[in-house]
């Protein structure tokens, strides 16, 4: 197999891997259209709620795997095989909060990425297996991914006026969010105080941060309040700041990930 061959084949995505992308998509587009269901005098109505619905859930497919994607490319970058894992009893919890809450808290755990170095693909790097730093950076890639998701739907949003995309842009902010938070964690601390045996689960990408470096998780999540927020608030001066950010953030981080 040539080096070309085995590069490519890093960047696909499998059949489950497939699958957690569109139901962490269509877990969080349920959240945030779960009130949408009706005209505006509040009368129900299936065909302006299916429309919210599918909407919401074909922008944010794009997202996700837009996020799922940036960790593949920063580990090509790498020499890294990145597998993203579904997080069964989060989207099953992300269910009941979001039914418990009747969809004021629109809520998801996104997926975990499961990292392996290729010493093959890692000739000349000062370490040939895994280490914090680079999975660190993998981590990174999916947020960056999600950053410039959230430029572009905000910046729809901006022009057209159109309140999907700005529905969008606040599942993106949500996605990236919460992609900090380490449920894998918080499942094997609940498991471990009941005396349950605990389920071996990939990290998510709060973990591999923390793994690396406190300040660079402090960092991250602060940026993507931050930058959410000026997105999800886009008059021209904050969309004009939020392009700024984006951009030299996305600089930035491409040094890194080459350096």
């Amino acid at each position: 197999m040539s080096l070309n061959k085995q590069y490519s084949s890093l960047f696909r995505f499998g059949k489950d891997e497939v699958i957690a992308v569109l139901v962490v998509a269509g877990v969080l587009a349920f959240g945030l259209t779960f009130r949408m269901w009706g005209d505006a005098a509040g009368n129900f109505d299936a065909a302006i709620g299916l429309t919210n619905l599918l909407g919401a859930f074909a922008g944010l497919v794009i997202v996700v795997m837009a996020h799922e994607a940036g960790h593949k490319i920063a580990g090509v970058y790498q020499g890294y095989e990145v597998k993203i894992r579904m997080f069964g009893p989060g989207l099953i919890g992300s269910g009941f909060v979001t039914l418990y809450a009747q969809g004021y808290i629109p809520f998801v755990t996104p997926n975990l990425v499961s990292v392996d170095a290729r010493p093959d693909l890692r000739l000349g790097k000062f370490r040939k297996y895994d280490n914090p730093s680079e999975a660190a950076m993998i981590a990174f890639g999916g947020l960056m991914a999600s950053v410039i998701m959230i430029f572009v739907f905000s910046s729809l949003y901006a022009f057209s006026g159109n309140h999907l995309m700005w529905l969008i842009t606040l599942g993106a902010v949500i996605h990236a969010g919460l992609s900090f938070i380490p449920f894998e964690l918080l499942n094997a601390i609940t498991k471990i105080k009941y005396f349950q045996s605990a389920q071996s689960y990939a990290p998510g990408d709060g973990l591999h941060l923390l793994w690396w470096s406190k300040y660079a998780f402090i960092f991250g999540l602060t940026f993507i309040v931050l930058f959410g927020g000026l997105a999800l608030f886009a008059t021209p001066p904050s969309l004009i700041l939020a392009f700024v950010l984006a951009s030299v953030t996305t600089w930035m981080y491409s040094k890194w990930l080459t350096h």
